[in-house]
């Protein structure tokens, strides 16, 4: 077996990148440390599958992926951009990584809502790349409460995949 010794990389503040700390930064939900470390977004990906569709019902469709063996960042709103096997174009929106504390049913959870995007993805693999922590997971009292605090996520999302678009 043959071996070769590299260097150890550096971030800007002289501190070693290594695998536990970028862990740990999306694990304390900075996205933007964790990407810089690695050198790209941090990326989620798995087969879309069927949920109890409740997203629909307020407005807001979403994607789902089970996080069964994958690293759970932390529990929150991300701004995301995304790619699904069989279409051509990058897609933005809005995903939630949790437990879904007001309907939890389901365990640990990515739910996409892609932006002006209405086909039918079951089955497929969808590729999600957290651009941006939007805030923590939380309960909320009712459905109109969440549906109202998912509207204010989707418009944060969009401000700041706008600003990264724009560097």
């Amino acid at each position: 077996m043959q071996v070769t010794a590299v260097s150890l990389h550096h971030d800007d503040h002289h501190m070693t990148i290594s695998s536990t700390r970028i862990r740990a930064a999306l694990q304390a939900g900075q996205v933007d440390l964790a990407t810089t470390m690695l050198g790209r977004p941090h990326m989620i990906a798995g087969l879309v599958s069927q949920g109890d569709q409740r997203g629909r019902t307020i407005g807001f469709p979403t994607a789902n992926l089970a996080l069964t063996d994958q690293l759970h960042p932390a529990f929150g709103v991300y701004a995301i951009t995304a790619t699904i096997d069989g279409h051509d174009e990058a897609l933005t929106g809005v995903a939630n990584i949790g437990q879904r504390p007001t309907v939890n049913d389901r365990g640990v959870l990515a739910e996409a809502h892609l932006f002006d995007f209405a086909s039918d993805i079951y089955g497929k693999r969808l590729e999600i790349a957290l651009q941006g922590y939007v805030r923590a997971e939380q309960k909320f009292s009712g459905l109109d409460e969440l549906k109202a605090q998912i509207a204010q996520d989707c418009q944060t999302a969009k401000t700041m995949l706008a600003k990264k678009h724009d560097k």
